[in-house]
């Protein structure tokens, strides 16, 4: 790695970089853990976390360090809205709701596929807290006609609807070609009518595999609609999709 980057003109500085070993599965109690690397005559020790593009990554891949700190960042700015809740009127403060700290239970959201369900309990209990500030609701309250008033979707189906968007782009423009070349159309051995339905290919994976883009993007998509799937624009597309994901969640 520090012989390319040389060669590219560019130069890697040891101080920040980071080292870790991602193992999952059964075959993580069989993996002998890597003790340091040197790279330009530095020494750099493991971590548990390293966190990319403001993700945190563990070593299972369990997002337990990222969710704890998005809740953290999350109800430090919900405890300041409400502060000032009173002076905002509805749609202003629905609008810092969305900006400031729905962005951030958004933000590359389409990781948590697969995630466990204590911590998407805890991303849901942020929504929940923030709904309730932004309606001026009490903490007592049941919290579903809250995000309906809202028409916000619980963090799960926001997550969902993120995988499915993003896949319908790849489709779409065939971009990045390194995720575009990981869904493959599905093919059926005989001549099925499910051939013209616009599936994805899917896998058998086991462990932390399941949650891959190619198994998870196939798989969420073959679970929503072909009038969905077959939109012709991507306006179209996330009209629907979030309506059919609503339903879901409401039960309407």
């Amino acid at each position: 790695m520090h012989s390319w980057l040389l060669h590219n003109g560019l130069q890697l500085n040891p101080t920040k970089s980071e080292l870790i070993q991602f193992t999952g599965g059964h075959g993580r109690d069989r993996v002998n853990d890597v003790p340091h690397v040197t790279v330009s005559n530095a020494l750099i020790q493991p971590s548990p976390t390293a966190k990319s593009l403001g993700v945190i990554l563990d070593r299972q891949l369990t997002f337990d360090e990222h969710v704890a700190s998005i809740t953290k960042a999350c109800l430090f700015h919900i405890r300041a809205l409400r502060h000032v809740r009173n002076s905002l009127p509805d749609d202003v403060a629905k609008t810092v709701a969305c900006s400031i700290i729905g962005s951030r239970l958004d933000y590359c959201n389409s990781l948590l596929v697969g995630m466990s369900t204590s911590n998407f309990k805890s991303l849901q209990r942020v929504q929940n807290t923030l709904a309730r500030v932004v309606l001026r609701r009490g903490k007592f309250e049941h919290i579903t006609p809250a995000l309906i008033d809202l028409h916000w979707l619980p963090v799960q189906y926001r997550v969902t609807y993120k995988l499915a968007t993003l896949t319908y782009s790849i489709k779409q423009s065939g971009q990045p070609s390194y995720l575009h070349q990981l869904l493959q159309d599905y093919q059926p051995t005989y001549s099925l009518r499910s051939a013209s339905h616009d599936l994805l290919a899917t896998t058998r994976p086991r462990s932390v595999a399941s949650r891959a883009f190619r198994h998870s993007a196939a798989t969420t998509w073959n679970s929503i609609p072909f009038n969905i799937r077959n939109c012709d624009t991507i306006v179209t597309f996330k009209r629907r999709l979030k309506t059919f994901l609503f339903n879901q969640a409401f039960a309407i």
